[in-house]
């Protein structure tokens, strides 16, 4: 996933898409400065539905390693 975010926001940098994406792997991997920095970007193109894509990540169900 984090491949093709990359490539498609080369090709469109305001894709919301590869923003989501990149920014899941962000708040998967730990790294909370590009998470926030993804998420900024978001809110920059489309604050309307940002805050339901961000609400819908932490009501996910979180697996237990």
């Amino acid at each position: 996933m984090e491949e093709y975010s990359r490539r498609l926001l080369r090709v469109h940098p305001q894709s919301t898409a590869a923003l989501q994406g990149l920014a899941l792997i962000a708040f998967r991997n730990g790294d909370q400065p590009a998470a926030i920095e993804y998420g900024k970007r978001l809110v920059e193109i489309d604050p309307i539905t940002y805050e339901g894509w961000f609400n819908s990540r932490f009501t996910q169900p979180r697996r237990i390693a």
